[in-house]
């Protein structure tokens, strides 16, 4: 005759997490144009310049080293515009909710999101990836839409339950 066997517990769910986040405009700023140079296309152009020289210094192509001073001349140009399509952009008036204290409740099913008169659910599942950016985590819904989310505040534990639960529940990758 066998023994019973023993039942076992559930899992318990992930303890709730909450923390406050205020964004400023110049961290925005920061993030958005951060993102921006982290595009194929941003990357393409700074790198199109050294790429072009390398190549028109080993094969002795005129026409070569003539792109690779053309673009090299343009490197500077990527981060500057990217800054400031990021400054106008945190500075507009369409991101003026984005400064207002947001409280964040983060669980195995989501994110509560309360402001100072609203309170908003988002399922882990309207997220399709994440990753950290100065002192943030952005928590993208598409490929150019995301949730800022100012963590720097967090300490080592909190820190590292927030990104537990983001392993979790929202794949990292690449752009899709």
């Amino acid at each position: 005759m066998n023994a019973p066997e023993a039942d076992t517990p559930a899992p318990s769910p992930a303890p709730v997490l909450e923390f406050d986040s205020l964004m400023t405009p110049l961290l925005l700023t920061q993030v958005l144009a951060g993102s921006m140079l982290t595009t194929p296309l941003a990357l393409t152009i700074m790198l199109a310049g050294p790429l072009f020289l390398l190549l028109g210094a080993l094969t002795r192509g005129a026409m070569l080293l003539q792109w690779g001073y053309t673009f090299l001349m343009a490197l500077p140009a990527v981060p500057l515009v990217s800054f400031a399509i990021g400054y106008l952009n945190a500075f507009g008036k369409a991101n003026k909710p984005l400064y207002e204290p947001l409280h964040v409740r983060a669980d195995d099913a989501g994110l509560e999101l309360i402001l100072s008169e609203e309170t908003r659910v988002a399922e882990w599942s309207a997220f399709s990836r994440w990753r950290r950016m100065f002192g943030t985590h952005l928590l993208y819904a598409t490929t150019r839409t995301f949730l800022v989310l100012r963590t720097d505040g967090l300490d080592a534990a909190s820190r590292e339950q927030f990104e537990s639960l983001l392993r979790a529940n929202i794949p990292v990758g690449p752009r899709r």
